[in-house]
């Protein structure tokens, strides 16, 4: 166990150090960024390794020493992340390194024909330090653009040792490396920033309804929508407050999560659209944003489903538990409001209605107005309630939903 300690600090560390982000940006996508400049980092060893490989084979020991230089300082600067923590002991510095070594061997074969393009291994720089979110970018590439112009008007003809040959396959070396290098790198870069996007757009789902999610990303910015028929579904949970009161709050919680994901999974299963939960109320709406002809059926089958769940869930739980549901059937306006946080809610007399059916209901039972006992027509069984006193609406006459 004592053994394994330093091997956990170790990991911690790194974890640390890839997870971490800075004040103004985003974590996950900061993460990405991190991790991709680790990577890179420890994919260019093996590759800079085969190049002062190439050199050696040719007997050129200096420039094989280039090479070995860069791979040790890599290798001493994840050593110190590793060590620290800190991602900033690396994030500069081995761009730095990236940019010194093809230079300086550059200048050292003699400059940047008898180098056989060693210098495109710089071009590197701008490219990581665009991807890392490095500060002031733009001087990344101008110090690769004066290096090049630098290694260009100090030619050292006289150092020059590569053959003809062996410029061409230095040549070849170099262009297919760094295309390699450089595509694979970005296309990780792309995929898992490909990857956030549809987390994102996943979320963004979870909270909106997908043709409202469709419409922002047209660019839509304001989103009002006169709805001409949909059927409002309101439930609410009897009895729920003292029981509340008996239970501890992660058994309060659980109990609510048991309910309504289910109520969730019961709306997706019957095209209905969940708008909002309220303390222990739900609800939600059939034939929004997206017109639908049977929409009162639909919210009925829904209502029906959503009682039977709550009685089982009594049943099975010992509990005085039960729903009262109320639904109704007209036109209402919808929308998204909000800019921090989004939200698709209706408005109108039409919810007001639906509301005003849950509250003057009775415990395990389905109220439903005339109108939406009429867009249901003789689909489903019904009983007259009768006339009620409706606050805000005066009488109205009502009606049970029994069954399909």
């Amino acid at each position: 166990m004592r053994d394994s300690l330093p091997a956990l600090e170790q990991a911690s560390r790194w974890r640390r150090a890839l997870d971490a982000y800075d004040v103004t940006g985003d974590r996950s996508e900061a993460r990405i960024v991190r991790r991709l400049q680790v990577a890179m980092a420890l994919l260019s060893m093996p590759v800079i390794a085969g190049l002062g490989g190439v050199f050696a084979v040719g007997g050129h020991w200096t420039a094989t020493a280039w090479c070995g230089a860069y791979v040790v300082a890599t290798l001493l600067l994840l050593a110190l992340l590793a060590a620290t923590g800190r991602f900033a002991v690396l994030r500069v510095p081995h761009v730095l390194v990236v940019g010194a070594l093809p230079t300086g061997l550059a200048i050292w074969l003699g400059g940047l024909g008898p180098s056989g393009g060693v210098m495109m291994w710089t071009l590197i720089v701008p490219f990581a330090a665009t991807m890392f979110a490095l500060r002031w970018r733009t001087l990344y590439f101008v110090g690769v653009a004066a290096a090049t112009f630098a290694v260009y008007l100090v030619p050292r003809p006289e150092a020059a040792v590569l053959s003809a040959r062996e410029l061409n396959f230095h040549y070849a070396f170099n262009m297919i490396g760094f295309t390699g290098f450089l595509f694979m790198s970005i296309r990780y870069f792309v995929t898992r920033i490909d990857q956030e996007k549809a987390r994102a757009e996943e979320l963004l789902r979870r909270t909106l309804p997908a043709p409202i999610v469709k419409r922002l990303k047209r660019g839509e910015t304001q989103i009002a929508d006169h709805l001409a028929s949909v059927t409002v579904v309101f439930a609410d949970i009897v009895g729920f407050t003292p029981l509340a009161a008996r239970l501890a709050p992660a058994e309060v919680v659980a109990l609510l999560d048991d309910i309504f994901t289910r109520f969730d999974a019961l709306a997706a299963e019957h095209g209905v659209e969940k708008i909002k939960t309220i303390g222990d109320a739900y609800m939600a709406v059939a034939g929004a944003p997206e017109p639908r002809a049977d929409h009162a059926a639909r919210a009925a089958r829904m209502a029906l489903a959503m009682r039977d769940h709550v009685r089982s869930l009594a049943q099975s739980r010992d509990i005085q538990l039960a729903m009262r549901i109320g639904l109704h059937t007209g036109e209402a306006v919808a929308g998204v409001i909000g800019t921090a946080r989004f939200a698709y809610d209706l408005w109108g007399d039409t919810v007001n209605t639906a509301s005003r059916m849950e509250s003057h209901g009775q415990p395990n039972e389905i109220q439903l107005s005339a109108a939406t006992r009429d867009a249901l027509g003789t689909a489903f069984t019904t009983r007259e309630r009768g006339t009620i006193e409706v606050k805000g609406r005066g009488p109205l006459t009502t009606y049970w939903l029994e069954g399909p």
